[in-house]
């Protein structure tokens, strides 16, 4: 029994030794692990970033190009006729470039009258909204001044003393004293 304890303690000792002297060795392969484990991750962030940077704009496109689309192409039917090559004289050449600065300058003086048009337009609305800003106004001061003389009808009303009791005699034979005195000290 004895014998076997020491045994293993000289086991665990022997054990103990080798595993502090080739720690080394461990050390300098566990911090290449690491160095391999910390490349590994990089590399995956580096993916992961790439790929949402990339589905992002490839979403961004799409919608861009489904609201350009939102419609469908229109087909445009061209008759034989128009296919036709015909030779123009020069007069009709002529004739068929005077016709667009007319067609222009009648667009151009149409645009120009709807644009008077709504400058009027605005111009009236806004001399409406002034008028009524400025009735309301003086409605609002009209209402004041009513008020303002009702409050002081309401004050006169409460200044005047009843006469028909006995107290309201009372003050005014006090007033009548109070005139009697001060004509005499003059």
């Amino acid at each position: 029994m004895f014998n076997n304890k020491r045994d293993n303690e000289a086991d665990f000792c022997e054990s103990y030794k080798s595993q502090i002297l080739n720690d080394n060795t461990t050390e300098k392969t566990s911090s290449f692990n690491i160095i391999l484990k910390v490349l590994t991750i990089l590399l995956l962030l580096a993916i992961i970033v790439a790929v949402s940077i990339y589905g992002y704009n490839y979403f961004a496109n799409k919608k861009s190009a489904d609201t350009n689309t939102i419609l469908p192409p229109i087909s445009v039917q061209i008759s034989d006729d128009d296919l036709k090559i015909t030779e123009e004289t020069p007069a009709e050449v002529e004739e068929e470039q005077k016709k667009v600065p007319t067609i222009q300058k009648i667009e151009e003086a149409d645009i120009d009258q709807i644009a008077n048009d709504v400058k009027i337009a605005i111009a009236n609305s806004e001399k409406e909204e002034e008028n009524n800003t400025v009735k309301e106004i003086e409605s609002k001061v009209e209402e004041e001044k009513k008020v303002q003389e009702t409050k002081l009808q309401k004050d006169e009303e409460s200044l005047e003393i009843p006469t028909s009791s006995p107290e309201a005699q009372y003050l005014e034979e006090l007033a009548d004293l109070s005139k009697e005195i001060d004509k005499e000290r003059k």
